[in-house]
């Protein structure tokens, strides 16, 4: 059975006093049990201590605690979990302006619908971050000193709830088990920040990226995670310690986040020197979102998955909105087969035909199989805004499209000509456009493009045909299937990727492409 999330504030009194003896109690048969006691340090004082390794075990608030097994590394078949040693809560964050010092933290879901500034910068979120004690009667009735945070960075991240479903993160709770693939793309963050703790607070301002046309705001979580302790610059890897001695090496302290924070720092910072920060990725930081193999039977989504409906008080929901459209593009709903998580295939809130609620991929780069008349490809011309966002269209706009090459627009048709068709597009839903091959199977060139233009903008969609002989010999042989199997993993945006080796246009070089060109071995093809 999975455990039940919740990062509600545990309670005082006797209640807590039975609850801590008993935990004490069950603890002492277990390979956890001990507590971390320092009443100095309210964030830390009576964590759980993992007793293989001595040290404060890395917990997220309401999720059950995980342990190393005899092996003392993590992620292994012998890895532990205690269930009823629920982490508590340590840090909080809410958006919107910055409350005076002092009294109860504001509730949550209170920051107002944002619209992202036409300058491409996103939509601008002033958020705090306080420092609590979890084992308070009431932890949201104020920050405390924090000593093991004083000077040190916080992490602050936004995540979207892109397909709309209430949550955050791969879940079932949403009743649809065929969605994986969009709720994978919500566990990038939207936006990242760097802040400072002092006095047991942190404040600054997000950029969130990411929005959703106004009929259908995004809505958005916002999320906070720190190293405590002291940085030691004569610790880590070549003695330089961790960014040159620049981050803490202590434990993890977090709000609720959508996965498992890393347990060790050199997860989160890529080499040991500050890079140039960015709005939206400070100094050198990378989250790489990615749940437990072990214990076997516990489904970690679950567990981490957030629901955006204010229930979790440790962090904070706002809804962000896009801005007015700068350009046409294309959409295509991602549920569809081809979606794949990837940071090339951008996933946003849009609009069907009948003004419904559809996770949209924005697409750049758009597969049409070589296969003849057998399989058309549906996208939708919609309205983006500069940060390619689905956007509103308050009056219409009239667009032309035009292909270039092997593909051929099925419809519309209203001029009859196949390679160009005018459009009316009347709001944010956009319009169908079918397109197609224009020749035989695996006869037409590996690259086209699709043109549209109108009044406010135009874009350029670059469009791929490979076929499973890749190298363009006139037959599919084991030289193809070796290029394919030396590639394989390559993602689109890659250096050195190259499309032709995806064979189903997938946007990475995978099992997939290899089939298909194992399963036409032998087989004479049209040199394009």
């Amino acid at each position: 059975m999975t455990p039940a999330v919740s990062d509600s504030p545990r309670r005082s009194g006797l209640t807590a006093v039975l609850a801590l003896f008993a935990t004490f109690a069950v603890g002492a048969m277990t390979n956890c049990g001990m507590r971390h006691l320092d009443p100095s340090d309210p964030i830390l004082n009576r964590d759980w201590l993992d007793r293989r390794t001595g040290q404060i075990a890395q917990q997220v608030p309401g999720v059950p605690l995980r342990i190393t097994g005899p092996d003392g590394v993590f992620d292994t078949r012998d890895d532990q979990i205690v269930r009823w040693a629920l982490g508590d809560v340590d840090l909080v964050v809410r958006a919107g302006p910055s409350p005076s010092p002092g009294g109860t933290l504001p509730p949550v879901g209170v920051a107002p619908t944002t619209t992202p500034a036409r300058t491409g910068f996103g939509s601008e979120v002033d958020f705090t971050v306080y420092a609590v004690d979890g084992w308070r009667a009431n932890p949201f009735d104020g920050s405390v000193a924090a000593p093991s945070l004083e000077g040190n960075p916080i992490v602050v991240l936004a995540f979207a709830d892109f397909d709309g479903d209430g949550w955050v993160g791969p879940t079932v709770k949403d009743q649809n088990e065929e969605d994986t693939e969009i709720e994978e793309s919500e566990l990038a963050p939207v936006a990242m920040q760097v802040v400072t703790m002092s006095g047991g607070v942190a404040q600054g301002r997000l950029r969130i990226l990411a929005a959703g046309p106004p009929q259908e705001p995004l809505t958005v979580v916002i999320s906070a995670l720190a190293y405590t302790g002291k940085t030691d610059p004569g610790t880590g890897e070549d003695d330089t310690g961790v960014l040159g001695g620049n981050v803490p090496t202590g434990p993890l302290v977090s709000t609720a986040v959508p996965f498992p924070p890393p347990t060790e720092v050199y997860d989160v910072v890529q080499g040991r020197r500050p890079e140039p920060p960015t709005a939206h990725r400070p100094l050198a930081l990378e989250i790489r979102p990615e749940y437990p193999t072990f214990p076997l039977g516990v489904d970690w989504s679950i567990v981490y998955s957030i629901p955006t409906d204010g229930s979790r008080p440790s962090i904070d929901v706002t809804s962000v909105t896009s801005s007015t459209a700068s350009r046409l593009g294309l959409v295509r709903p991602a549920a569809l087969p081809s979606h794949e998580t990837s940071t090339m295939r951008a996933v946003r809130p849009g609009l069907s035909g009948t003004q419904q609620l559809v996770a949209m991929e924005i697409v750049d780069t758009l597969h049409v199989p070589d296969d003849g008349a057998d399989d058309t490809v549906s996208v939708r011309v919609a309205p983006l805004d500069v940060l390619g966002n689905v956007a509103a269209l308050p009056t219409g706009a009239d667009v032309a499209v035009s292909t270039t090459g092997p593909v051929r627009i099925v419809s519309p048709d209203l001029d009859g000509d196949p390679f160009y068709e005018t459009l009316f597009v009347p709001d944010a839903s956009g319009v169908e456009l079918v397109l197609d091959d224009s020749g035989g199977v695996f006869d037409d060139p590996l690259e086209a493009a699709l043109v549209i233009e109108g009044d406010i903008g135009a874009s350029i969609i670059a469009i791929v045909l490979p076929d499973p002989d890749v190298d363009d010999s006139g037959s599919v042989d084991q030289a193809d299937l070796l290029a394919v199997e030396s590639a394989r993993g390559m993602e689109r945006g890659e250096s050195g990727f190259d499309s032709a080796l995806d064979v189903n246009g997938s946007g990475d070089v995978d099992d997939e492409d290899a089939l298909l060109v194992e399963e036409a071995i032998g087989a004479s093809l049209i040199a394009p």
